[in-house]
Order: C-alpha cells, then structure tokens, then sequence
C-alpha cells in the first residue's frame, strides 16, 4: 500500500500508521480469503469434471456388462448370427452390416449396391487387422468405417458402418464387445459345415472301394447320384503356408461353384484345401457345362486372389464299382498341373503322354535327359546353341525350312548344326528310334524339367 501526502507539512502521525496498519492486514486477509476461494473453486471444478467422466465411464461400464450379457445370452441360445447383428444394430447409433467371407453376402440383407463390392472388400481387408474409414463404389458412393472380423490368422468379413464421421464411444463399444461373439458364431457354423463335409468326404471315400457293381450302385443312389455317365474334378488352392487359412478359402470357392452347379446329381464338397466334385451327366453336353462352370469359377479366383487354385477333370461313362477309376485320373489330371506349376483346369484326356510320366521321380528323368543329350546337356553353357537348335528342329516336326526361320539362320547352317548334333549324340535322326528318344527327351525337359532353353 503507498499513501502519497500532500497537504500535511509534519506527515503522518501514530494514529493514522495504525489505521493504515489494520486498513492493510484486513486487506490481506480479504485478498487471502480470495485466493483461497479461488483454490477451492477450481478443486471444486476439477472434482465436478472428474466426476462426470466416472459417471460416464461407469455408465458405459454397465452397457458393456449389459451388452456382454446380451451378446452371451444370444450366443448360448444359439439364435444365429443375423439375430446378433439385429441386436446390435438396435443398440448402435449408426447402422451396422456385416460381410460374411465364406458366404459372400450381407446380414442384414442389404441393398443391392453393396453386393458387387464384396469381392473387392475382401480382397482389401483379409490381410488387416485394424479398422480403417473407406469408401463403397456402384451406382452410389457410400462412406463407411470397416471393422476386420478375424480369428487368428482366418479372415471371416467385415463389419461395416455407414458414414465417415467419427464412430461415438458407445458405437465403437458395440463393435469391439459384438466382434468377438460373432467370430464365435461364424467358427461354429464352420466347425458344423467341417464335421459335413468330413461325413460326406468318408462317404464318398467308401463308395470309390466298391468293387461289388450291385453294392456300388446302391452307395451311388444313396450319394446322390443315379446315372453312370461320370465327372469328377478335384480343385486344389495352393499359395499359404497355413493350412487353416487354405482351408477357410476352399469354403468361399466351394460357396462360388455352388451358385453356379445345380445340386441335383451331383456331391460337392471341401475337405482340408481340396474341393471334390463328383456328378453325373446324361450327355457331352452336361458334361461341358459342369466343365466351364469349372473353368469359369477358378478364373473367376484366380484373378482375384494370390492363392492358386487348380482343377484336374475325368469324365466318362463307368460300370457301377469302377468310380475310382474316374478319381484317379482326375487326380493325375491335376498332378499334372501341379508338375507344370500352372494354374486354371485340365481335363485327363488333355494330359497326352505326361500320364506315363507323372510318377516319375525327378532324379530318374533327368538321369535320361543326361544320357540321352549327352554331352549338350553335360556342358550346356558351351553348347547351348546347338541344344536350343535341337529342341526347335524337334518342336518344329523336323522342318527344315520352319526351323531355320524360327533361328534366323541359312538352311545350309542349320544342316551342319544338325548334322554336328547327331555326331555329337552319336545317333541318325531318320532312324525311328534313335529320333524318337531325343523327342521324348525334349517333351520331358519342357514339361517335367528346368526353365525351358
């Protein structure tokens, strides 16, 4: 405090240093008073805000436990998994889908704008973990959040909320507490679609070791199946070093091929990472349709996905007890393009004389290569010329003329290339067997051996 005197020549006497004395300690004392207010207030204010937050997080605390408690009770009931995602979207504030994988469809059924997005969606979020915002393309544009559904290292969907504000804490709740009950529910329903097919697989197991033709077809009628006309084709995906993943992906082709082949005489079902088929035709006709929808269905995945799928195909007309026969050739069909590391569908009649050779080990045919190139395939750097010459004339059919111009040589240098080989090989390629060893030699370096030359 400063008191300033101007009128008062002796200044200020005892009296008024007393006054100002208790002027300023009740001064003090007021301002004291204040900040302690102050102090008291802002506990008071910080105490409140607290508070609430308690209040709220007990008040989301008991919708959890209330959500939880619902979710348990539905998935004890086994109401199924459309009912669950029902529930939850009465609890959400915005609305909530869920794209299911092995089925390749929506629950709830939504509109059809979403539906040709599906198989771009999955194709997107199967290898994520977390939730990111997107965006549906089709007739319209349809912001959402996209919540991954897994189990382990299984891709099973997507959740999907429409829009692209920021999900409310009650709405991320909702999802975080309903996506662990859903992949539950979805690994229950696989566990059961399994326990099926592994029935049905058995089944089908026993059929093909009947050799007893009335017995044999008996078992075909109880399969299903109720002519003699016979395809079989075995589809494998290959591409994951995890089986349970490989797994999971032969149910969502197996769903593809069954929206395209008809049920009626026909078996159709996964095992492991392999999908059989097993039908029968009344005519060639029949048997080219099950055949391009074949083609058609393993286009349609292996253009989508990185794991492989092929098909080995047999078709023909058996006596009751001889089914097996069948299977075996589709089985071959498909070692065949599992030998050639191709992808797509081969028919067994396709396969030529690769039938002879697919059980083969790889050591015996390239001891025959070696014997029968002899020193072109010993020293294959310094004669590669001539070995890239031998396997045009003999791709060529022994043309002349073609083969000099596939190598962009003189008829008469492509003569003396030849006729060193044959030195060299020890052999005359106009005599039969002598030609027709070198050309089975060259079929299998294309189809069993190396990169090609």
């Amino acid at each position: 405090m400063t008191l300033h005197c101007f009128d008062i020549e002796d200044g200020l006497s005892q009296t008024d240093l007393l006054l100002l004395q208790s002027f300023a300690a009740q001064a003090s004392i007021a301002i004291h008073n204040a900040q302690l207010h102050t102090e008291v207030q802002k506990n008071l204010d910080e105490f409140t805000h607290l508070s609430k937050q308690l209040q709220k997080a007990n008040t989301l605390l008991a919708k959890r436990t209330d959500i939880h408690n619902l979710l348990t009770r539905l998935s004890i009931q086994n109401r199924g998994l459309d009912v669950i995602i029902k529930e939850m979207n009465k609890l959400m504030e915005k609305k909530l889908v869920y794209a299911d994988y092995l089925e390749g469809k929506l629950y709830p059924v939504h509109g059809a704008d979403w539906v040709g997005n599906l198989d771009d969606l999955f194709l997107l979020y199967m290898n994520k973990t977390e939730p990111a915002y997107g965006s549906l393309y089709n007739n319209t544009h349809t912001d959402c959040y996209f919540y991954p559904i897994r189990s382990g290292s299984i891709f099973l969907g997507c959740l999907i909320a429409e829009g692209n504000s920021p999900l409310s804490e009650l709405d991320c709740l909702i999802i975080k507490q309903g996506a662990p009950f859903l992949s539950l529910e979805i690994m229950k329903l696989r566990s059961q679609t399994e326990i099926m097919y592994k029935k049905i697989y058995e089944a089908y197991q026993q059929f093909l070791k009947i050799k007893n033709p009335h017995q044999a077809e008996v078992a075909a009628k109880d399969l299903g199946i109720h002519h003699h006309y016979y395809i079989t084709a075995l589809i494998e995906l290959e591409g994951n070093a995890d089986l349970q993943p490989l797994e999971n992906d032969a149910l969502v082709l197996l769903t593809h091929l069954k929206e395209k082949i008809p049920v009626e005489n026909c078996l159709l079902f996964s095992y492991n990472n392999k999908i059989t088929l097993f039908s029968s035709a009344q005519n060639a006709d029949r048997e080219a349709y099950f055949t391009e929808m074949i083609q058609s269905s393993i286009k349609w995945w292996n253009d989508r996905f990185k794991v492989i799928a092929r098909a080995g195909i047999s078709t023909g007309h058996y006596n009751p007890g001889q089914a097996e026969e069948n299977h075996t050739k589709a089985e071959k069909a498909l070692l065949h393009l599992k030998k050639q590391k191709e992808k797509g569908i081969v028919h067994y009649r396709d396969i030529g004389i690769s039938r002879l050779f697919l059980h083969h080990p790889p050591e015996e045919i390239n001891l025959f290569l070696s014997e029968t190139f002899s020193l072109l395939w010993i020293d294959q750097e310094k004669h590669c010329e001539l070995l890239h010459t031998l396997f045009t004339y003999v791709q060529n059919n022994r043309s002349m003329t073609a083969t000099a111009k596939d190598l962009h040589i003189h008829a008469n240098t492509l003569y003396h290339r030849i006729k060193k080989i044959e030195d060299i090989l020890k052999m005359d390629f106009s005599h039969f067997e002598n030609y027709l060893k070198v050309q089975l030699a060259v079929y299998l370096y294309k189809t069993c051996s190396g990169p090609n030359i």
